[in-house]
């Protein structure tokens, strides 16, 4: 009867069963009952429970099997877990497929008559598919918005996914005209979601923007737009808004800032966060933020203030530690401030704090297992450090490499570069000549560099004699 189904279903949600479990104890059930039992009206929580079950396993073939098993009109469970599964597994056009064809209220006039479950549900199928004008045609069509005094079932994570989808479209526009919007348009408050989205379009849209003006395109439009003005329009008023904001919005304006090189404008933000209330910071700077905010310092030859920040989280109290990318922002400032030494320094120091480690073992061209130094992913500037660095420790009491052995500089084919051509290669081939030093590279790996023993030898004692004549 429809009161043992609820019941069971009742059961099922107040067990320890996880979703997976959940199949194998109502399959047999579902799956057993009569064909007029496979009603909404008579077994709907059972069988909403089954397909939100699947939806949330992945299973969404298995949820839409048993959702057409539903006969006549199903209701707003049963829809809503479909819908579920649809935004799981990104199927939107089924999501839409569902929503229209599927009239929960036999005496329905029109469309309108969902759930607000249900509509966020079918919002995020469309929003994860980045189709966000249908996402917003789906809200418009069936948000209601108060009309004829019924309640707005918008929510708030429906216009959140739609907010998310502009941005990651490439309509920054788009998602903070929604965003203003919100209250008035769709009766819903913007949460720290809603901003977070919105930051996140603009700092994606800033980037998008000065890579464009690195090719000489133009935007197709806003050019004029300054997106990193807008995120921290939004950081401010959220804060006004009473929200929070946590370490990723931070590092997302951080980041608008870095892209533009406003390197004043990234570190007043990192130095906001530090800002105590009650004894506590709120919201502690994590790594991306201070990255972001070096990389800034980077852009706008603030090399000391880079320095600075490298130096605070190396000491931090936090677990905060620098990695590559602190590291490669860092030596592209003081290599671009001449500030040679320095860089070497903090080189060696990462190499002994395990936060670089160039030197890779690979396969020579006989098949034999042979030490490289392998600069995949290094910048120009601290591919430059990392050979000048090797080639001069055969000076000192401890060499990164053995000089009675051919030097493989690993400088990669160009493959993930943006016009695919070599980045690394002629800039290594421009400091070995500068330092007098021999090199070639294989007629069948265009990727390395060799440096065969014998120069390396004679390098080693050129270098020898100017430290004697030095010294003399």
């Amino acid at each position: 009867t429809p009161v043992t189904y609820k019941r069971i279903a009742i059961a099922i949600s107040k067990s320890d069963l996880s979703d997976a479990e959940v199949p194998s104890v109502l399959e047999p059930i579902v799956y057993g009952m009569k064909k007029a039992d496979r009603s909404a009206s008579c077994s709907g929580p059972l069988l909403a429970t089954l397909i939100r079950a699947y939806g949330s396993c992945g299973l969404y073939n298995k949820a839409k099997k048993v959702f057409r098993l539903i006969r006549g009109p199903t209701d707003e469970a049963c829809l809503s877990a479909m819908l579920y599964a649809c935004a799981k597994k990104t199927k939107w056009q089924d999501a839409l497929f569902f929503l229209h064809t599927s009239d929960i209220v036999a005496d329905a006039l029109g469309p309108g008559r969902i759930d607000s479950v249900a509509l966020t549900y079918a919002s995020i199928a469309c929003a994860r598919a980045n189709q966000w004008k249908e996402a917003l045609n789906v809200i418009e069509l069936y948000g209601r918005f108060g009309e004829n005094g019924d309640k707005a079932i918008v929510s708030v994570n429906a216009v959140n996914s739609l907010i998310s989808a502009c941005g990651r479209s490439g309509r920054a526009d788009m998602a903070v005209k929604l965003l203003n919007e919100m209250p008035v348009r769709f009766q819903v408050v913007p949460d720290s979601q809603s901003y977070r989205f919105a930051i996140i379009a603009c700092n994606q849209a800033e980037q998008r923007r000065q890579r464009g003006k690195k090719k000489g395109i133009a935007s197709v439009a806003n050019d004029a737009l300054q997106w990193w003005e807008v995120a921290l329009s939004l950081l401010r008023r959220m804060q006004e808004d009473g929200l929070m904001p946590d370490a990723q919005i931070y590092s997302s304006v951080i980041s608008a800032c870095e892209s533009s090189g406003q390197w004043q404008r990234a570190l007043g933000v990192l130095r906001s966060m530090s800002v105590t209330t009650g004894g506590e910071i709120p919201t502690p700077p994590n790594l991306y933020c201070v990255n972001a905010a070096i990389s800034a310092c980077e852009k706008g030859g603030a090399w000391l203030e880079a320095v600075e920040l490298y130096e605070r989280i190396k000491s931090s109290s936090r677990k905060i530690r620098p990695n590559f990318v602190t590291v490669n922002s860092l030596l592209i400032a003081l290599e671009a401030a001449g500030q040679r030494e320095m860089s070497e320094s903090i080189y060696k120091e990462a190499i002994r704090d395990d936060v670089l480690s160039p030197w890779k073992y690979r396969k020579g061209s006989d098949g034999q297992r042979i030490r490289a130094i392998d600069l995949h992913q290094f910048s120009q500037p601290l591919a430059k450090v990392a050979v000048r660095t090797a080639l001069e420790s055969v000076l000192g009491t401890r060499p990164q490499f053995d000089v009675t052995s051919d030097l493989v500089i690993i400088v990669g084919k160009g493959n993930r570069s943006e016009d695919g051509t070599p980045t690394l290669r002629p800039v290594v081939q421009e400091l070995l000549e500068e330092m007098g030093i021999p090199s070639s590279v294989p007629d069948g790996n265009t990727g390395r560099i060799i440096i065969k023993s014998i120069d390396l030898i004679e390098f080693s004692k050129r270098m020898s004699w100017l430290g004697d004549d030095e010294k003399g």
